[in-house]
């Protein structure tokens, strides 16, 4: 879920935007010690958003936010690009190399199912034959 904008404030020189709440009682942070359950969401959110042809270009795990309910807010989408690029809306062109880049970075903060050592595995295997296949 991205969340929806209640108002921007704006002065010559800031522009601030106020966004709703992730739960109105209730949020964390995603977490790699969180469930395994909690992770996927994350995932499914991400993916929604990849869905659309947005690859947020800056994902960290403090930007998405699990609710009291478990919706996953994805926020600071303030860097974001697209597939189909909108110079009107100030959206850059991404690839779908870009989608699967952000997907395997996601994967590995959240330590999904083991993905960073899977991810040390290639680079290692990398660093002792750069010719060889991730």
């Amino acid at each position: 879920m991205v969340p929806q904008l209640i108002t921007g404030l704006t002065d010559s020189k800031h522009c601030t935007l106020l966004y709703e709440l992730p739960h109105r009682s209730f949020w964390v942070e995603a977490s790699p010690q969180m469930p395994l359950v909690l992770k996927e969401r994350c995932i499914e959110a991400l993916q929604k958003i990849h869905a659309q042809g947005i690859v947020h270009d800056d994902l960290r795990l403090r930007d998405l936010l699990i609710g009291g309910d478990g919706r996953v807010t994805i926020h600071r989408l303030c860097y974001c690009r697209a597939l189909v690029p909108d110079s009107a809306n100030m959206l850059e062109a991404a690839s779908a190399e870009d989608l699967e880049l952000e997907m395997r970075k996601l994967l590995f903060l959240l330590d999904y199912k083991g993905a960073r050592a899977e991810e040390l595995r290639k680079i290692r295997r990398s660093l002792e034959d750069p010719m060889a296949p991730g």
